[in-house]
């Protein structure tokens, strides 16, 4: 989730600011726009707890699943083909989801969030670049998970990315802090709750992802 606390201001602002993209690109390319990617997020489904969510799974409840349902309907007249790219969390070396977590693990003083059973549905920089190609070349349309094939809950991810570093991760973050960091208006839903979604689409298509196990991701990273 974006950095800095989170109030009712900037959520409205994330409401009201995103629908009219997808369509403004498309419909100002004179014609040589010949597909949309249609960036997304396996937020669509809200916290899943340990049930799996594809394709076809419906959509959940909260704040943020709302959002992501208006900016996937945004697009829905988009006159070219258009996939929706639920995006899970990207690993890479600097930034996304590891960006800020790098440094107290390093120091031995990273941790699961909250009870760490929410899960987590992670995907390697490579494979999301390769899926984007994929896609990019392929007949495939709407929602797409662009997650990899092994999701985890979030006290196995703490484990190996501790194990990783050879680092202890004994303490875990206490919530009220977190509440304190971001705003207790999005804690539940974007750190404390998680979706298990699978690619079931992109594996039907064929495509074979290189890093699909987190251990070997991870070590990939270093």
């Amino acid at each position: 989730m974006p950095g800095g606390r989170r109030s009712a201001r900037t959520n409205c602002a994330a409401h009201e600011s995103p629908p009219h993209a997808p369509w403004s690109v498309t419909s100002g390319s004179d014609g040589r726009c010949q597909r949309l990617l249609n960036g997304s997020a396996v937020g669509f489904y809200g916290n899943s707890g340990e049930e799996i969510r594809d394709e076809d799974s419906p959509a959940g409840t909260g704040y943020l699943a709302d959002l992501v349902v208006e900016w996937e309907a945004s697009a829905a007249d988009a006159p070219v083909a258009t996939t929706h790219l639920r995006t899970g969390q990207v690993l890479t070396p600097t930034g996304g989801y590891l960006g800020k977590q790098w440094l107290p693990f390093k120091l031995g003083l990273g941790g699961r969030i909250g009870d760490g059973r929410q899960f987590v549905s992670w995907i390697h920089q490579t494979d999301y670049v390769n899926a984007v190609l994929f896609l990019l070349s392929s007949a495939v349309t709407g929602p797409v998970n662009l997650v990899g094939p092994n999701p985890v809950t979030n006290e196995e991810f703490t484990r190996q990315f501790a194990a990783h570093l050879k680092r202890p991760a004994l303490m875990p973050i206490p919530t009220l802090a977190l509440r304190v960091l971001f705003g207790s208006e999005l804690v539940e839903e974007a750190l404390l709750s998680g979706t298990r979604a699978l690619p079931r689409r992109l594996l039907d298509s064929g495509f074979s992802f290189t890093r699909p196990h987190l251990a070997g991701a991870l070590g990939d990273l270093s």
